[in-house]
């Protein structure tokens, strides 16, 4: 690599919504060492094996994503803006399921010259099909916690009105 060419910061944010009682090689759950070397490997073959540094990583576990108020990533939003690195997720929905609150974040962080980055739905946020993409792939994201929370609430409601303990069981 030629001395003037730029190191890429990169920080790392992982989040699972819930690790307890999950199969680690249940297809829909991305565990946090996949999540993790999936960002690895996006890195890799974006920058090169030289082209990028890992400033550091953060993992919020068993945390929701339907706020954005989270420990680890307000701590990883503030180490990518002062290490002028992007923040590096697996998908956009490991950092936000609430589209208002997800879209003022990212534009805070761009604000402050931070980019954040999915490893695994491409784009890098500087056309309109980009950002077009980046709001559809957080629609979906708040849609799919808004219908797993009406589902939730349906199955508790069944098992009361037929008689059946939902929950852990009382000792």
């Amino acid at each position: 690599m030629a001395a003037n060419a730029r190191i890429q910061k990169l920080v790392g944010y992982v989040r699972v919504s819930s690790v307890a009682g999950r199969d680690k090689n249940e297809e829909a759950f991305k565990s946090p060492s996949v999540q993790r070397e999936s960002m690895e490997r996006w890195a890799t073959a974006k920058y090169g094996v030289a082209g990028h540094r890992w400033v550091e990583w953060f993992e919020d576990l068993d945390s929701s994503g339907g706020t954005i108020t989270r420990p680890k990533l307000q701590a990883a939003s503030a180490c990518a803006i002062k290490n002028e690195a992007d923040l590096v997720v697996y998908n956009f929905s490991r950092y936000s399921r609430n589209l208002p609150e997800g879209l003022a974040a990212l534009k805070t962080l761009e604000d402050q010259g931070v980019r954040v980055r999915s490893a695994t739905e491409g784009g890098d946020g500087t056309s309109a099909e980009d950002e077009l993409s980046l709001h559809l792939f957080m629609m979906i994201n708040q849609y799919q916690l808004t219908k797993t929370g009406e589902n939730w609430r349906g199955i508790v409601k069944r098992n009361k009105e037929e008689g059946r303990w939902h929950g852990v069981v009382p000792f």
